[in-house]
């Protein structure tokens, strides 16, 4: 999950289980990790990212969810002394 306190936006990829949100609603191919890598303390790779603040207007007011939209992330995880 991206969320920016500025904007308040928030994005998600990979929909979550049943009974814990509402995105597990989304069609098949909407919301989810397309390709990840692992390198040392890096992971990084493609996703198919959901407006979760859109997502939640359109789930109340019975619309159409928003689309998915393709993006990458990077995440770098500190180095542990043994």
């Amino acid at each position: 999950m991206v969320n920016d306190v500025d904007s308040g936006a928030r994005w998600e990829s990979l929909a979550d289980r049943a009974n814990v949100t509402n995105l597990h609603l989304l069609p098949a191919g909407q919301s989810q990790i397309d390709s990840i890598t692992f390198s040392g303390s890096v992971i990084s790779g493609t996703a198919t990212f959901i407006d979760t603040v859109a997502f939640d207007k359109a789930w109340q007011t019975h619309s159409t969810y928003p689309a998915g939209v393709s993006g990458s992330f990077e995440i770098r995880c500190p180095s542990v002394a043994p």
